[in-house]
């Protein structure tokens, strides 16, 4: 890998309402990155790219994208970032290191996303708690300051002139039958219990994905996944013009001032037709033996992992209940604390793909995908986040996603597989999930 050139960087504080959902969307012509954690309340935006790493090597891809952000930051002379903004490196990697089967006619689902993507943003927008601030990247010359100050002036004016854009929405939105269909999903689940149940396996995730025609604009999905799904973390990756988007509920990981956290989520049941019906659903949830199965290898995945890359694991957390609009999952927050020198790329090559999204052990389950998953799954349940100057930042697992391009879409959903799983059970889970996709592609409709 040869070293980036030289970067400058300047940060300004202005006003956090400049920072709206609006302002992006009638402004970003160039956009490559968007993220938002109501819980946190957090905002990340990145538009147009200074620079941008590429890996095409699947099995090189986590050591290439950490030796390509050391060196990055490196070269960045920074200024202004002292109460917060900066430079950050954004993007995401693919799954798996060797890509799937296509998906079948339609949508050419992964050609604009590689093994691994991350961009240096020429403008970042950067919000948290009441405060906010821009900050430029230009290439380090005598000029540099100069160019930063104008870019960023340029910015702030068109921030505090722009009005949310007003698009029409699709007049239809509708799957389109996928050679990954439901009795093809049906015999995966089978086969995977059998291979479970013999001892092979675990765990093991199945995915399937549905096309779906007449897609809303981006960012009207976008905000319809920021309402619907205030829990959950909004993201989205442009690449030409393609998007991949999503409202992940699974934090990775996520690295700050070396406190590592990160989220066991698995065990999913539906949501209630009331309270009272709700309720009912959670206590079985909870004491469902195969979901605690499940949830249990996901926590012990995530432990042993973080354990591995020398993480001071604090105790084990109680079982908590993730609830979303359409489903609630089990849930088992792990923290900790990092060894120094420890950056966030090392912690996710230290615990991706998790339980969740993969299985247990873990290489038998990627063999097991790889020979009986008839899905290219790209990007899907892999991790889309951010890294900072200090190489910390936060990652979450691609989930609750779909792939965006001309006004098609591809959604993409799994389920986790162990002794005594359904067949029936597990496609109406991934259904469930499915919808909440569609919903948002509807832009809200």
């Amino acid at each position: 890998m040869t070293a980036p050139q030289a970067f400058y960087s300047l940060a300004r504080e202005i006003d956090p309402h400049r920072t709206a959902l609006g302002a992006f969307e009638a402004l970003a012509t160039d956009p490559v990155f968007f993220w938002d954690d109501p819980e946190s309340n957090f905002r990340l935006a990145g538009l147009g790219s200074a620079w941008q790493h590429v890996s095409t090597d699947g099995d090189r891809r986590m050591d290439e994208v950490s030796a390509a952000a050391s060196a990055l930051f490196d070269s960045i002379e920074r200024h202004g970032d002292g109460a917060g903004g900066g430079p950050r490196l954004v993007g995401g990697l693919a799954f798996a290191g060797e890509p799937g089967p296509p998906p079948g006619p339609g949508i050419n689902t992964w050609e604009s996303f590689p093994a691994a993507a991350f961009v240096l943003p020429s403008i970042t927008l950067e919000r948290k708690g009441g405060r906010a601030w821009i900050t430029s990247v230009v290439p380090l010359s005598a000029a540099a300051p100069d160019e930063a100050r104008a870019a960023i002036e340029k910015w702030v004016r068109r921030l505090g002139q722009s009005r949310p854009a007003s698009r029409p929405l699709p007049s239809t939105s509708r799957p389109l039958p996928d050679p990954n269909d439901e009795d093809t999903f049906r015999s995966l689940v089978k086969q995977a219990v059998a291979d479970v149940e013999s001892g092979r396996l675990a765990k093991v995730v199945a995915a399937r994905s549905a096309q779906v025609d007449g897609a809303a604009e981006s960012w009207r999905i976008i905000d319809v996944l920021r309402h619907r799904y205030p829990t959950c973390v909004t993201y989205a990756v442009f690449r030409g013009r393609s998007v991949f988007l999503g409202a992940s509920p699974e934090l990775l990981v996520e690295l700050q001032s070396r406190r590592v956290s990160t989220n066991a989520v698995a065990g999913t049941a539906v949501r209630g037709i009331d309270d009272h019906a709700d309720v009912r659903l959670e206590n079985r949830l909870r004491h469902d033996p195969k979901e605690l199965a499940e949830h249990q290898y996901v926590v012990q995945g995530l432990r042993r992992g973080l354990n591995e890359a020398g993480v001071d694991l604090a105790a084990p957390s109680e079982l908590e209940i993730v609830k979303l609009a359409n489903v609630q999952h089990l849930s088992s927050p792990v923290t900790g604390r990092a060894p120094r020198g420890t950056g966030i790329l090392d912690l996710v090559a230290a615990v991706h793909p998790t339980p969740a999204v993969a299985g247990l052990p873990r290489k038998a389950s990627l063999d097991w995908l790889a020979a009986n998953e008839s899905l290219d799954r790209g990007w899907y349940a892999g991790p889309v986040g951010f890294v900072d100057p200090n190489l910390e930042g936060s990652f979450r697992v691609a989930l609750r996603c779909a792939l965006l391009k001309d006004g098609r879409a591809r959604l993409f959903a799994g389920a986790g597989i162990v002794a005594g799983s359904l067949p029936e059970r597990e496609l109406a889970e991934t259904n469930a999930k499915l919808r909440a996709m569609l919903d948002a592609l509807r832009g809200g409709q």
